[in-house]
């Protein structure tokens, strides 16, 4: 096991076998290699299932930026992995599990929901993972504020409403 901490100045070992940096196309492919010889060792370790999801997502993000493309069979690609990984990692038996951090669960559940409405514009799956994000984390205002989102885009504005209203009316929480 290595630690490495990015110094300013300093050539880490990732730039100097040409990763790039953290947030790097070739970075991400060096990471989904690795995710990729874990995911064999350890088929249904959430940890390894969150990073393999996210990090798909990522690579695709970091070749196109933000925003409308058109879709290449390798991005296609790309999101199928992301979304079947995240997939898994959103299961109850590992969303329920108290031995799997909490955050990494919300965040998966938030992916899997942005996944389906940004890369995927399927409005019935975003919605079912957005609320299911906002039934694991009810007082976040992230989920329910997007689930708004997908239902104005798709003409349900009550329902946006709704979704809003119950954030507005919630009690922020300590973190």
């Amino acid at each position: 096991e290595v630690r490495e901490v990015e110094v300013k100045g300093r050539n880490s070992w990732h730039q100097q076998e040409d990763h790039g940096h953290t947030q790097s196309y070739n970075r991400y492919l060096f990471d989904l290699a690795l995710l990729h010889k874990d995911i064999e060792e350890l088929p249904d370790d959430p940890h390894v299932l969150y990073y393999l999801g996210t990090t798909h997502f990522a690579l695709l993000e970091s070749s196109t930026g933000k925003g409308e493309h058109s879709l290449t069979d390798q991005m296609s690609q790309w999101i199928a992995s992301g979304v079947k990984f995240l997939e898994q990692r959103c299961q109850d038996r590992h969303v329920k599990n108290k031995m799997v951090p909490e955050e990494q669960s919300w965040a998966a559940l938030r992916w899997l929901a942005y996944a389906y409405q940004n890369f995927l514009h399927d409005f019935d799956k975003a919605a079912y993972w957005y609320e299911r994000c906002v039934a694991f984390d009810p007082p976040r205002a992230d989920c329910p504020t997007f689930l708004a989102k997908v239902y104005r885009s798709n003409g349900h504005v009550d329902r946006a409403w709704a979704s809003l209203a119950v954030v507005l009316r919630s009690p922020m929480q300590e973190r």
